[in-house]
């Protein structure tokens, strides 16, 4: 019985799986991923379709299926991450630990480092925020702890830029967005200085982690003062430009074009007072770049419409969106 078995196991042209050896079998799907793994191409066309994207969460179990889809979805999760200050505050922390600015460091230091530098090094698009609320804006009790935290807020943002400035390829687009709501603390001597050192640091470091025509910047009238001359003194022109006019006076808000504004090719004007000098302001100091506009502000149909007509002297405009806000 013993050798029916065992010849008809040798001369069968199809094999025979007993009880015994069917748990030592690899499965049909084992031996179809050995055999024909998904082209990286493929999954990277995948991964970035622009038709349906996939979110975070999404790339985030791609990257567990397999080796193979980790490779190819994690650098696509990271390349345009949203990072608050306390993540970026963790990984400075990390980056410290392992001794990137030390000689220092232990074993678990030094794989928080390496897992943090190769977070930096697969960013390609960065958007970074903060601001400042006064006491006329905001509901607390002591400015100067608030001044206190968004100093240390700024100090986070320039280490965090720091880091970016050891990689070996710049970012393919940053934003900055600076909101400032000033109350009696910015109007010290003291802490005027130490926030023009701080901007200092952060203009020195766009110079150098990206292209300025791949930067984007967004601010409100506030904030306008202090960042004009800076702007300017950038090697070429920004790529995009978000003004928040907080309703301000229209004298204030053509100063910001005039300053800031002249060669970019996308503007955002959000709580302007879309006025007919103010469109004829922004045409003189953008006519020659501006290639998309977009307006978040309270219009009338009237207003509107003239803004329009006035706008038509702007040659390079190719889109114009008005957004009732």
């Amino acid at each position: 019985m013993t050798w029916a078995v065992s010849s008809v196991l040798a001369t069968t042209s199809t094999p025979i799986t007993t009880a015994a050896t069917a748990s030592r079998q690899p499965s049909s799907t084992n031996i179809h991923r050995r055999k024909c793994p998904l082209n990286p191409h493929i999954l990277y066309h995948i991964f970035t379709h622009r038709q349906s994207p996939l979110t975070p969460a999404d790339l985030a179990s791609c990257a567990l299926v397999s080796r193979e889809w980790a490779s190819v979805a994690t650098p696509v999760l990271w390349r345009c991450p949203t990072w608050t200050l306390a993540h970026m505050g963790a990984l400075e922390t990390a980056l410290l630990a392992g001794g990137e600015h030390n000689n220092g460091g232990n074993a678990d230091g030094n794989a928080a480092a390496a897992r943090a530098r190769g977070l930096v090094e697969g960013v390609k698009s960065l958007r970074l925020e903060v601001s400042f609320s006064g006491a006329g804006w905001a509901n607390f009790d002591n400015e100067e702890v608030v001044w206190a935290q968004f100093m240390r807020d700024m100090d986070v943002m320039n280490g965090v830029l720091g880091l970016f400035g050891c990689r070996l390829q710049p970012l393919e687009q940053l934003t900055i967005s600076l909101q400032l709501h000033t109350g009696q603390a910015t109007s010290s001597p003291s802490q005027h200085i130490a926030f023009q050192t701080h901007l200092d640091t952060l203009f020195g470091h766009l110079r150098t982690i990206v292209n300025p025509g791949k930067l984007a910047l967004a601010y409100n009238m506030s904030a306008a003062d202090v960042l004009g001359k800076r702007v300017l003194s950038l090697p070429t022109p920004l790529r995009a430009l978000a003004i928040d006019g907080d309703w301000a006076a229209e004298s204030d808000v053509v100063k910001a074009l005039q300053d800031t504004a002249t060669s970019v090719s996308e503007l955002e004007m959000r709580r302007c007072a879309m006025s007919d000098e103010l469109c004829a302001a922004l045409v003189r100091s953008c006519g020659e770049m501006l290639q998309v506009l977009t307006v978040r502000s309270r219009t009338s149909v009237e207003a509107r419409q003239r803004a329009m007509d006035i706008l038509a002297g702007c040659k390079t405009l190719k889109m114009c969106t008005w957004v009732e806000a």
